[in-house]
């Protein structure tokens, strides 16, 4: 029995000093705010007890906020520490001074923030492979991003960083893969990035691992990924002050357009244009350009304003510049007389040499040239005459500038027509009511004739009728003339509306035959007498009251030979008085014509 009765008592005792066993600890423990200097705790009364005040103590020693009542259930902790471990033990006490057992936890203030964030891409990185004895470094393209930045100052105990990266068009996270003893260095390597793509790096201080973590204030930066160079670029027209190009962006990445760096500067570039044959392509075209310059062009492209690393180089060189102002000065037959201005900004020292191209337009395919000499830049006028060419033909001209083998674009060129050559006229036929005329034009060797203008006066100088346009070759029929009238037949030859000169054919007066002819004529003409009209007399004018044996004349192309008339300096001569052809025949002393053999006979051995 006594034994039993001490235990009572002393179970008695143990109840009366205010330690119970049977209460409950305080629940719900909760972090309201956090900073790197307080904390603020809740706590919650547990089921089916109220306590009546809260003993809290925190260690290492801080500053415990006075609560307006002591079973606040709510605590502020200050003058901590970033980022630092501590332990508060609340104890609930009631009425009667019974106390529960302590709820004891870890308590982080919130670490500082890193500092300083630094950002730059990696294309490479270096890798170690080590296998036995064998031991080697690599080196492997990529597309990376490289973090560094300083830790706080003023953090003590075990803390590290947690590092994160998510794409501007995405939400995916890059986990840290890093040893133990890594987690508090402060850089990180991320590969396998999308060229010209925006990330956002996150860096933040962690605390209270391998318990609950506890985060500082995140740090921030953005940062674009370079993006590829170009796929291709390609010049596929170079003038003097332009050039187009076109480019395909590159194959992989993202980025937004291309920027041009050219040296020397100076260029404008337009903005792109789809390549109508070639979809891929973007065309972009070059303005401002000097002539006769070597250009070099990177092409980099570009996404949210940050460039390729590398370039994608084009190199070219421009034309020299072309003159201007191409004119014909003169014509004629067989040659054309030119005028240009020399080109216009030609760099100082450059020598300039002249190249004429021109085209027979009945041959287009065939491209005759000739070079004139070298002149200087900078000179007044060019002149040249183009010889060699053929009557009545229309020629296209061109004139180019070279520049060390460089030849100009075409700006100088012009359309000619040579004067083409003088037509032949036959009169085939005199009728009762007019003259029957056959205009022919001359072998095609000789030049073109395609059309023939052909008009009639009466006399050498007298009105000519309205002149008709007719084909080569054509049969013209001239209504209404006098057989008792002497008339001219006028023809040119006409080719792309450039006149020859006129070929004249007289009649004879009543008769209407062709005279003077190559031999004597042995028809009597009677030679008609008539007065001039007072005045001034052109020695070119007919003039009916001189004969020439039975055939009247005055004409200063005539001359009378023995009653034949002939023309001066044509192709009948005179011998004393015997008229003969210069082709066939040679005069050897009055009146003795003989045959070219190749000389008179006084001069044969």
């Amino acid at each position: 029995m006594i034994k039993l009765t001490l235990i009572l008592i002393g179970l008695f005792c143990l109840t009366g000093s205010g330690i119970s066993q049977r209460l409950p600890t305080v629940v719900g423990r909760n972090i309201l705010s956090r900073t790197p200097t307080t904390v603020q705790v809740e706590w919650r009364q547990p089921p089916g007890v109220t306590y009546a005040q809260f003993n809290v103590r925190i260690r290492p020693r801080a500053r415990i906020g006075r609560p307006s009542s002591r079973s606040q259930t709510s605590r502020t902790f200050s003058d901590l520490r970033p980022g630092m471990r501590y332990t508060v033990s609340i104890v609930g006490v009631t009425e009667r001074l019974q106390r529960s057992p302590p709820l004891t936890f870890p308590l982080w203030s919130q670490p500082l923030s890193p500092s300083n964030l630094r950002l730059r891409t990696v294309s490479e990185v270096m890798l170690s492979i080590q296998l036995a004895e064998y031991d080697h470094v690599y080196t492997v393209a990529t597309v990376g991003l490289h973090a560094d930045w300083d830790a706080a100052e003023g953090m003590i105990g075990s803390f590290g960083y947690d590092v994160r990266i998510s794409p501007k068009h995405g939400t995916e996270l890059y986990p840290q893969e890093l040893a133990e003893d890594d987690l508090d260095g402060t850089s990180r390597v991320f590969t396998g990035l999308t060229p010209g793509e925006e990330y956002t790096v996150s860096v933040r201080t962690k605390a209270g691992f391998p318990f609950d973590l506890v985060f500082s204030e995140p740090v921030s930066m953005n940062v674009v990924i370079p993006p590829t160079m170009p796929f291709t670029v390609d010049e596929i027209a170079i003038g003097a002050t332009t050039a187009q190009i076109r480019a395909i962006g590159p194959m992989n990445g993202i980025h937004d357009k291309l920027v041009f760096q050219m040296e020397p500067d100076g260029g404008e570039v337009g903005g792109p244009e789809p390549d109508p044959v070639y979809q891929t392509y973007d065309m972009y075209s070059i303005t401002n350009l000097t002539p006769s310059t070597s250009y070099t062009i990177d092409v980099f492209t570009s996404s949210q304003g940050v460039l390729s690393e590398e370039p994608f180089t084009i190199r070219f060189k421009t034309k020299p510049a072309a003159p201007m102002g191409l004119e014909a000065t003169d014509f004629d037959m067989t040659s054309v007389e030119l005028q240009w201005e020399p080109p216009a900004n030609v760099m100082e020292g450059d020598v300039t040499q002249y190249v004429i191209e021109y085209i027979d337009i009945r041959n287009p395919e065939e491209v005759m040239s000739t070079e004139t000499g070298v002149v200087p830049p900078g000179g007044q006028l060019v002149h040249t005459r183009l010889r060699g060419l053929t009557p009545g033909v229309t020629y296209k001209l061109m004139v180019f500038s070279v520049t060390d083998d460089v030849r100009s674009e075409v700006q100088a060129e012009l359309t000619i027509t040579t004067v083409p050559p003088k037509p032949t006229v036959t009169l085939l036929n005199v009728t009762d009511d007019g003259l029957q005329v056959l205009v022919e034009g001359p072998p095609p060797d000789e030049g073109e004739c395609p059309f023939v203008r052909v008009s009639l006066s009466p006399g050498e100088d007298g009105k000519q009728t309205r002149p008709l346009l007719y084909e080569t070759g054509s049969t013209v029929f001239f209504h209404g003339t006098n057989r008792n009238t002497l008339y001219t037949i006028h023809a040119r030859c006409v080719s792309n509306n450039v006149e020859s000169e006129e070929d004249v054919e007289f009649t004879d007066i009543l008769s209407g035959s062709r005279g003077p002819d190559d031999t004597p004529a042995e028809m009597f003409v009677p030679c008609l007498i008539k007065k001039v009209h007072p005045g001034p007399t052109n020695p070119d004018t007919y003039r009916p009251d001189a004969c020439c044996g039975d055939l009247p004349y005055h004409s200063a192309k005539e001359e009378c030979c023995g009653g034949i008339r002939v023309q001066k300096n044509g192709e009948r001569l005179c011998c004393g008085e015997r008229p003969y052809r210069k082709d066939d025949f040679v005069c050897c002393g009055d009146d003795l014509v003989h045959p070219k053999i190749p000389g008179c006979p006084s001069d044969i051995p």
